[in-house]
């Protein structure tokens, strides 16, 4: 137990804290829990940030088999934790600071002098982008924001990276907001970039279904071994209720998942089988298997048809 920053209430709150590990599926856009590791024995010389690293690092071979790309907030876009990233093959893609300093790579011819060649030719002026730098990279349908993308080195975390500027436009085309997105992995294009950031949200979507109907803040154990098999086994049930009525059909359009609906219909089809048993009726008469979509579907947000 300790002092954690709570981001609902904007301040420390006393309590426990767990990160969660999530493998997304780009194509799909779903995101499927891989392990929840709670903030325990941290030393008192480590930094949160190199805590949190450490908890990645330890288990990298696993994570990289998957994928060698982290996607994380801004919270995360500093040192040590980009360094410790990077260090150990993973590539680290996240939102840098509205105000963050960064600089244009010199490309022009070397200069006859002597000492360090010159590296950096001026900061980059993020509503004011120089065009023969960067690229428009992705568009909005209904033209809210405009996408721009290059190769640029971020003074704070001394390295290059694709950095992806957003121009948020207002009803004229003009400009009255941004955001910066960056890669530490300078193959990778800008859509791919800004689009393996935005489905780095669906992680929420496995924490807001095991809150309100897995159970996932119902343990009440004292131990951390005990909270931490409780916990991931809320988050791995929610996941494998995704898999399974989520992501059935390879190459079918992905259909609206509920874990509520998931839940309410197990327990239909249990109901109706208990009664139907005591009645003792046969379950394999033709009759009952039509009606089985009828009292499996009774009650569900999201109603399908076989």
């Amino acid at each position: 137990m300790d002092y954690y920053y709570s981001g609902s209430d904007g301040k420390p709150k006393w309590g426990m804290e767990a990160s969660g590990l999530a493998a997304v599926d780009l194509q799909n856009k779903a995101a499927l829990h891989l392990d929840m590791v709670q903030t325990v024995d941290r030393h008192e010389s480590e930094t949160l940030l190199e805590y949190y690293g450490s908890t990645i690092i330890a288990r990298k071979d696993r994570l990289q088999s998957i994928s060698k790309y982290i996607a994380v907030d801004a919270y995360f876009s500093r040192q040590p934790f980009v360094d410790q990233m990077v260090m150990n093959g993973f590539d680290v893609i996240t939102r840098l600071r509205k105000d963050a300093k960064i600089r244009y790579l010199y490309r022009g011819p070397r200069e006859k002098r002597r000492g360090k060649p010159r590296q950096f030719d001026g900061y980059v002026a993020v509503r004011n982008l120089r065009e023969d730098v960067f690229t428009p990279c992705a568009i909005d349908e209904d033209r809210k924001w405009i996408a721009y993308e290059a190769i640029v080195n971020v003074e704070a975390l001394k390295c290059q990276v694709v950095l992806v500027v957003v121009h948020d436009l207002d009803s004229e085309g003009q400009v009255n907001g941004h955001r910066l997105y960056m890669s530490t992995d300078t193959n990778l294009n800008g859509g791919e970039v800004l689009h393996a950031y935005q489905c780095r949200f669906q992680q929420e979507f496995l924490f807001r279904d095991a809150k309100q109907e897995l159970g996932l803040e119902h343990c009440q154990a004292y131990s951390w071994q005990k909270n931490d098999f409780h916990f991931n086994v809320a988050m791995t049930v929610g996941s494998l209720a995704k898999a399974a009525y989520h992501l059935q059909v390879p190459g079918q359009p992905v259909r609206a998942f509920s874990i509520a609906d998931v839940k309410q219909r197990h327990m239909n089809e249990f109901q109706a089988q208990r009664i139907l048993s005591l009645c003792r009726l046969d379950l394999d008469e033709d009759l009952i298997r039509n009606l089985q979509q009828h009292f499996s579907n009774f009650g569900l947000r999201n109603f399908q048809r076989a």
